[in-house]
């Protein structure tokens, strides 16, 4: 008898107790028709799905499983109870900032409900866009219990064939790696460990972190990552015989009823395409009522400067005292090369209002420092509230606010977790009286309590406890060690930025002289992917004498300024010192015209670990920007300006290019039309940056 198949239609799905025939299939399929994802059962009554795109599949069988803290499964055994969908979703929505103001999403959802073996309910829920594929798992309320505790999630994403890949290993404390670039069947996360290359780090499997990216020889890409991560760990992917299959940072104890975060599949005909999906966003919830009543009208995009890279070039201090031998301070003994003083402050002050830039971070202003890493016992080392002594924390606030410009706090925790727990309400609360309307945290160390990991529940937790405590009070977040940004700021619209890389800090002191020369042009079509990095682009003194003669900044100025561009970041810094830039006007000439918040953003073209060319018009003006940034090889890179017509302008237009020259930045002038082709040189570590605005 020939094997009969029933599809899971709308008009066909059932509702009620009754368990469906287990031959049932859930297939949907994306609004363009490319993409279908099939999720049935297979044999043995384990859930599966596959992917396939254009025909041919790309993910392979792959299992949705979990092992419970008192039993395993979901897995064998599996009936098929409802199943719901295909339905078409559609959302159209506006960003309050980031790389394009409108959203449009569509996408076929569905949804299969499921009785375990123990007669448990949950169920799997896909939603299939034009840009690829997401599913999470539901877990209903129980009558026996209210929670469950997920040892591991055994969710598999077994890619077919064996692609190209770009990777850092799956650390549960830091993605602060160099990327990898090697095929799917040769990733090794223990061999690329570089574990004594930061403070913290934990690999415990031979997993990948998230967003990865891979590439099969037909040109498709693919990245693979997770959107809406909240109460739950991160999920890394451990390297299978048949590809890839989630892996949780730590146990996850979740009250009942719950919904994982989205595990999602991004697919696109280029490296371009990834970096333009906004399947992240399209699949957290619409932003949520700001709790200051003032519809976030606070939360401002911006550029800033500030005390900062002299620290990391070790011309200054982050501490003001010196200190004993077991490392506490000797208060009343300045060692003199305290970088947080207020005299400093002003200088960088006055620099930001001279130049147009909106914002000033402080580091190092806060008692603290001299034990602040390299001790077990960090617990109540900072204070938030209370400066050193040589700074002025309200005098400065209210100086900088007759500038024009706002000062940027700074929170520092040396991952001692409850201790800055316990002054969150009061150190935000001193925050917004004093007009800071951000702040950068950072979480760099061990976390305390010990056994908690930077990427597990625990953490997780916290960070969106900082989210919603800075919220109730009018600030906006820049969080490095973070944990990945997974869409959460279409909901959180104060959660600006976070580091969450390798970044421009890597070269003043990283061991080998920095960041390889590829590392840019990997990120780009990596940890962008994610959402808003805080790089700290802008270094203009590249080779760092006579601080650190070993080190050198591996682009050109060029190169460095495209980054403005291409990395995308709401809170953008100009890293470099003020003197610096004072030396070289016609590179500071593009960062006091730069913008950070767009309208549309376009991939022109790239390749990961290449290069990569970016065009953004800015938000509320008809100024659209270019930039690129290249590896290592030279090329010459042809685009077409074909993307200027979006502005609404048929006319000319003038174009201002900051380009590498011979003796450095050069800035030109050309008048040109949609219909050109604008072609460039791009030197090793090169790049460009400029704008388009209509011509009188």
């Amino acid at each position: 008898m020939k094997h009969l198949l029933w599809w899971c239609l709308l008009a066909a799905c059932t509702s009620g107790p009754a368990v469906l025939d287990s031959r049932t299939e859930l297939q949907l399929t994306s609004p363009d028709g490319r993409i279908t994802a099939t999720v049935a059962l297979d044999d043995s009554s384990i859930l599966y799905y596959t992917v396939k795109r254009d025909g041919n599949e790309v993910v392979g069988y792959s299992p949705i499983a979990f092992e419970f803290e008192d039993a395993m499964g979901p897995e064998r055994g599996q009936r098929i109870v409802e199943c719901v969908g295909p339905e078409l979703r559609v959302q159209d929505y506006e960003l309050p900032w980031g790389e394009q103001r409108w959203v449009h999403d569509e996408a076929q959802v569905g949804r299969m409900e499921l009785l375990d073996v123990w007669d448990h309910r949950w169920s799997v829920e896909f939603s299939v866009m034009d840009d690829g594929v997401a599913f999470r798992t539901h877990f209903h309320q129980r009558e026996e219990r209210d929670s469950i505790t997920v040892l591991e999630e055994l969710s598999a994403i077994n890619l077919t064939g064996n692609p190209e890949a770009w990777w850092i290993p799956g650390d549960w404390d830091s993605y602060e790696l160099v990327y990898q670039n090697t095929r799917l069947d040769e990733i090794d996360a223990f061999a690329a460990w570089d574990s004594t290359a930061i403070i913290s780090t934990t690999v415990k499997e031979n997993a990948i972190a998230t967003p990865a990216t891979f590439r099969y020889d037909d040109g498709l890409h693919v990245a693979l990552h997770e959107a809406a991560l909240y109460d739950y760990p991160e999920i890394t992917l451990k390297r299978t015989e048949r590809g890839l299959v989630t892996d949780l940072v730590g146990a996850a104890r979740i009250g009942l009823p719950f919904s994982t975060p989205w595990r999602t599949i991004t697919l696109s005909d280029d490296a371009g395409g990834l970096l333009e999906s906004t399947m992240a966003l399209d699949l957290n919830a619409p932003q949520v009522e700001d709790p200051t009543g003032q519809d976030w009208k606070w939360v401002r995009p911006m550029k800033y400067v500030g005390i900062w890279w002299e620290m990391h070039l070790d011309k200054s201090s982050w501490s003001l005292w010196n200190t004993d031998e077991q490392g506490a301070p000797i208060v009343g003994d300045a060692h003199g090369r305290h970088g947080a003083t207020t005299e400093n402050a002003r200088r960088y002050i006055d620099f930001a209002a001279a130049h147009g830039f909106d914002g000033v971070l402080v580091e190092g202003w806060n008692t603290g420092w001299e034990r602040w890493i390299g001790f077990d016992d960090r617990e109540g080392v900072f204070d938030f509230v209370t400066p050193y002594p040589d700074y002025d924390v309200r005098g400065l606030a209210l100086y900088a606010e007759s500038q024009g410009v706002q000062l940027i706090a700074h929170h520092e925790t040396s991952a001692a977790v409850t201790t800055y727990d316990a002054q969150l309400d009061t150190a935000y609360a001193q925050m917004a009286a004093l007009g800071q309307r951000a702040v950068k945290t950072g979480y760099v160390g061990p976390i305390i309590p010990r056994g908690e990991h930077h990427h597990g529940q625990w953490m997780v937790q916290h960070y969106q406890r900082t989210v919603e405590t800075a919220a109730r009070h009018g600030v906006a977040l820049n969080i490095h060690e973070p944990i990945k940004d997974t869409g959460i700021r279409r909901t959180w619209p104060n959660l600006l930025s976070r580091e969450g890389a390798r970044g421009q800090e890597f070269n003043a002191w990283g061991r080998n002289g920095g960041n390889p020369i590829d590392h840019n042009a990997t990120l780009a079509f990596t940890r962008m992917l994610a959402g808003p990095m805080d790089f700290t682009p802008g270094a203009v003194h590249l080779s760092l004498d006579p601080w650190r003669p070993a080190n050198r900044i591996p682009t050109t100025l060029g190169g460095q300024l495209g980054l403005y561009v291409v990395f995308y970041s709401p809170l953008q810094m100009a890293c470099d010192l003020p003197e610096h830039y004072e030396r070289e006007p016609v590179f500071l000439d593009f960062l006091e015209h730069v913008a950070v918040d767009w309208e549309w953003t376009d991939v022109l073209s790239g390749e990961v670990g290449e290069f990569a060319v970016v065009a953004r018009q800015e938000r509320g003006g008809d100024r659209v920007f270019i930039g690129g940034i290249n590896a290592e090889a030279p090329r010459t890179v042809e685009e077409p300006l074909g993307f200027l017509d979006r502005v609404g302008h048929d006319g000319r237009w003038e174009l201002l290019l900051w380009e590498d020259g011979a003796e450095g930045i050069v800035k030109t002038k050309r008048t040109v039309a949609a219909t050109d082709t604008l072609v460039l040189e791009l030197a090793s570590g090169g790049g460009f940056a400029g704008f388009a605005y209509p011509a009188p």
